[in-house]
């Protein structure tokens, strides 16, 4: 992990850690990512203060899977958060760091999708694509998590997302 300052490209912070789509908090005091301290992803946020030096570091594990996405919110009191649990398993889980604790789940099948925090900061949507090739199919739709009920719905659309499958019918 690598941190540079854009007006001059110098390190602002480095660490050897293994790590994977890398998110700043909206005040870029913070930055956020799904890492690993071993070969094996163990479902670790790994988090950087990097508003005041010496720069604190922390690792948050997460035992219901390996974390893929993380997206805090704009006062980083709340993570959203897309794991891998299993073979054709993902979960979203909205995790909130004062409480230290999960406070939303939906498993999704077959998972492998992403999420995406709305400006406004009132709904995550998510999405259960599963893979190009092979598992179970794909819900055709995503969801959506309203924060404020802290509760989501699924936008179903068979007509709308739908795909050609170009081979023997």
């Amino acid at each position: 992990i690598t941190i540079l300052r854009t007006s001059d490209y110098s390190v602002v912070f480095s660490d050897t850690n293994s790590a994977l789509r890398g998110v700043f908090s909206p005040d870029s005091k913070m930055f956020f990512c799904p890492a690993s301290e071993s070969p094996q992803w163990l479902g670790i946020v790994y988090s950087v203060d990097i508003s005041r030096h010496p720069y604190q570091v922390r690792h948050k594990a997460f035992s219901d899977g390996s974390v893929l996405q993380i997206v805090p919110s704009r006062n980083c009191a709340k993570w959203y958060v897309y794991l891998t649990a299993g073979p054709f398993v993902s979960a979203f889980e909205v995790y909130d760091v004062r409480a230290d604790s999960v406070i939303f789940r939906d498993v999704l099948v077959p998972g492998g999708g992403q999420l995406v925090l709305s400006p406004d900061e009132r709904q995550v949507i998510y999405t259960n694509p599963g893979g190009p090739v092979y598992g179970p199919s794909a819900p055709a739709g995503f969801s959506i998590y309203d924060v404020r009920a802290n509760s989501s719905r699924d936008i179903f659309d068979d007509d709308f997302f739908s795909f050609f499958w170009f081979g023997d019918t």
